[in-house]
């Protein structure tokens, strides 16, 4: 057997990655578990202030918010899913546009009564991690909630892939990083914000789905014994 790579997830791979999965917006996790997502969060919102979905991917959570009756700027770093996502909502009310990440200019700063970042952070290495965290302390106001979303606990290694066309390992939707509670409150903490809340939870299971693979889904957890809830989530404010 060929020697295994692992591979190197520079921006010009990530962008291809995405480019690809812009396609098929239907696999998006905020797709599924928008009204989740709004029925955990909604106490952190104002309804007469900018929500910014950052890394919005389809816009599931977009779609979500808008039909709640929110304003909602839409920010990703892939031009095919900004794109996609201002062509889907052209001329709704409430949509305050969709824009590129490296697009942010200083005025959005402190525009923001609250950022979301769903299923993104575990995505980025350490240096667009610094970035992200960053440019969305400047986008919130004073005091707005930022709220984050991602894989609890995730087994990175276990869950890679293997290409055999070109002998490369991968986990299969890019992540680079697995977050605990610990870990997540101080990288927060660390960049400026001051932690209201973490929890770990299933938010599919709070999520619109046929019975019968919830189920299924249900009994292989059982089985499997896992101790731990699929998501962890984190309410930090602006300190």
């Amino acid at each position: 057997m060929d020697e295994v790579k692992e591979i190197e997830w520079s921006d010009a791979v990530v962008a291809r990655f995405w480019a690809y999965w812009s396609r098929r917006p239907h696999t998006y996790f905020a797709e599924s578990t928008g009204g989740a997502l709004l029925r955990r969060f909604r106490p952190y919102l104002d309804r007469a202030g900018l929500v910014i979905d950052y890394g919005c991917g389809s816009g599931g959570l977009v779609n979500t918010l808008l039909g709640a009756g929110y304003r909602v700027l839409a920010v990703d770093f892939s031009a095919e899913s900004v794109a996609a996502v201002a062509e889907r909502f052209s001329g709704s009310t409430g949509f305050a546009g969709a824009v590129r990440i490296d697009e942010l200019g200083s005025e959005r700063d402190a525009t923001a009564d609250a950022v979301f970042l769903v299923e993104a952070i575990e995505h980025m290495n350490d240096e667009r991690l610094d970035e992200c965290l960053a440019r969305i302390r400047r986008l919130l106001k004073p005091g707005g909630y930022f709220i984050v979303t991602t894989p609890n606990r995730e087994d990175i290694e276990a869950a890679k892939v293997y290409c055999p066309c070109c002998s490369t390992a991968f986990h299969p939707m890019q992540h680079q990083r697995s977050w605990s509670a610990q870990s997540l409150a101080r990288c927060l903490e660390g960049a400026g914000f001051k932690v209201v809340r973490t929890l770990e939870t299933d938010l599919g299971a709070d999520s619109p789905r046929p019975l019968l693979p919830y189920l299924i889904r249900m009994a292989k957890k059982a089985l499997r014994r896992i101790d731990r809830d699929p998501h962890l989530c984190a309410v930090a404010v602006k300190a």
